[in-house]
């Protein structure tokens, strides 16, 4: 009896321990609650703030592999919903824009990400 309850809360941490491992690896991958998936769902001016939440992210990631990634998916979604962005939230958006041109080593994004801060403020 015993044998078989100790064999029952080993199975149950393992399961347990599979399931937080998975949520870890999610969150790292999605950037901590400031997902790319969560960008491109959403449309109008509610991309513009998610984008802000994305971006301020990337600018203080250490890792920086996924930045052409993300921009090249990012970039024509967000010029896209330039125009619908709340004026309120347009320095914001600038702002994480060149903090995270300024953040790379990635030439070609960061001159990506200033194009799209140049046509935010023009």
């Amino acid at each position: 009896m015993a044998a078989w309850l100790l064999l029952v809360l080993a199975v149950g941490v393992a399961i347990l321990a599979v399931v937080v491992l998975a949520g870890w690896q999610g969150r790292i991958r999605s950037g901590g609650g400031a997902s790319l998936d969560a960008v491109l769902a959403t449309h109008g001016p509610a991309r513009c703030l998610a984008a802000i939440r994305l971006l301020s992210h990337l600018a203080t990631s250490t890792s920086q592999e996924r930045l052409p990634a993300v921009i090249e998916a990012l970039e024509l979604p967000l010029l896209q919903a330039l125009p619908d962005c709340p004026p309120a939230a347009k320095p914001a958006l600038a702002e994480a824009l060149e903090a995270c041109a300024r953040g790379t080593t990635h030439r070609d994004a960061a001159k990506r990400l200033m194009t799209l801060r140049n046509a935010l403020l023009s």
